[in-house]
């Protein structure tokens, strides 16, 4: 069995209008957000064996607050393709990645992650910032990832969850 979990990015800044999109940084709303989903990871207590994040600096830095506070010390690939992909290459990012990594957390971006979702499961769901989703398959290779192959299992918005202060 396969776990496939979707992050996107916690809420972004948009303080500097001479910054490229993909050097905007968290504001302090997505630097609340993000710790505090790694705190929800962690209190559910998911295995998690690689993340893969697009290297956006806004995906960096929700990496980072994420990890650390659900106290997880693992390898984290920067997979350049996430940053403004398709539902398309982001099926082609999971299906490359090897059949021994078992549960999977992708840091990256809308709409994308929402068309995967959506492609994945059948399920569509309103993925805003720090949003989390759970997918398992019932396969045992990335390779057979595919149109609603997988079965959605959660999704939890920082906003609907207690404990959060936007």
């Amino acid at each position: 069995m396969l776990n496939l979990y979707l992050l996107r990015h916690a809420k972004s800044s948009w303080d500097s209008p001479n910054l490229s999109d993909f050097d905007r940084p968290l504001n302090e709303r997505g630097k609340r957000a993000a710790p505090f989903m790694g705190e929800v990871f962690a209190k559910k207590g998911c295995a998690l064996d690689l993340v893969v994040c697009s290297p956006a600096k806004r995906t960096r830095q929700t990496c980072d607050l994420f990890l650390q506070s659900a106290k997880l010390d693992l390898r984290v690939d920067y997979e350049d393709g996430i940053y403004e992909a398709s539902c398309r290459s982001l099926v082609n990012i999971v299906k490359r990645q090897d059949s021994e990594t078992k549960n999977i957390l992708m840091i990256g971006h809308n709409p994308g992650f929402g068309e995967l979702l959506h492609f994945l499961t059948g399920q569509r769901e309103h993925f805003p910032t720090a949003t989390l989703a759970r997918i398992s398959f019932d396969f045992d290779d990335w390779l057979h990832v595919n149109n609603e192959s997988g079965k959605f299992e959660w999704i939890l918005r920082p906003k609907e969850l207690n404990g959060y202060n936007a």
